[in-house]
């Protein structure tokens, strides 16, 4: 709580205060809030290929806690018998996860590749069909869908905390809920329309390259100090 009340003092006089979404400007109200969304690297919005991927892979990219939603996408897996999951990534859950694939019986639809580099995520994303995002928690700006974005992937995400946001507009799939059969409903939809997916992909990078580059966000940084400085 006295980490929470500095912060706050702080933000009383501070100039402005940058939030990283308008989801967490709202939250915050904080005054004299500014939204500057995170950047992801160059070598994500480089790594663009085409957007329709083997037919009915799921790709998921995280660290394996339980707040990033994976059992909730495990969960939502029994309802669509003919998808298949490549998971990667790390951390306490993954046993548990491990254990609740076998529990459902899909774990021959499941493969755990372990931590990988930005390269081996770019490839699985690649091959995928579409990228879930799977949030149990209110994500404050949602990195994993926006990395996926850039590289102009269709991404299916629970509408929580900034995900509506990025994916609003037609550039992803957004589940009602964040519960398997509301997540399951959007993966179907995604799954089987390829062409909704192409031009998710394509939104997803246009927006991309007009709100998330290192370019686009230092300029809006330097404006803001600029302004501040005024």
């Amino acid at each position: 709580m006295v980490g929470v009340a500095l912060h706050r003092g702080a933000a009383r006089i501070s100039r402005s205060n940058v939030c990283v979404s308008r989801y967490l400007e709202r939250r915050l109200a904080l005054p004299r809030g500014a939204v500057i969304y995170n950047p992801v690297p160059d070598k994500a919005l480089a790594s663009r290929g085409p957007t329709v991927g083997e037919d009915g892979l799921i790709a998921f990219a995280g660290r394996l806690v339980a707040e990033k939603g994976l059992h909730i996408l495990l969960r939502a897996l029994p309802r669509l018998p003919d998808a298949r999951l490549e998971i990667a990534g790390d951390g306490p859950f993954r046993r548990s996860a491990e254990q609740l694939a076998g529990t459902l019986r899909v774990a021959d639809r499941v493969r755990f590749r372990g931590a990988l580099s930005f390269e081996g995520i770019a490839e699985l994303y690649a091959r995928a069909s579409v990228v879930c995002v799977p949030s149990a928690w209110n994500e404050p700006f949602g990195y994993a869908a926006a990395e996926a974005m850039a590289m102009g992937r269709p991404v299916v995400a629970t509408s929580k905390g900034a995900l509506r946001e990025l994916l609003g507009g037609g550039r992803g799939f957004l589940a009602g809920r964040p519960d398997p059969p509301a997540l399951a409903t959007a993966l179907e939809a995604a799954l089987e329309d390829p062409k909704s997916r192409r031009e998710a992909g394509e939104r997803a990078a246009k927006f991309a390259d007009r709100e998330l580059g290192l370019e686009v966000i230092g300029s809006r940084y330097e404006a803001l100090y600029r302004e501040a400085a005024g």
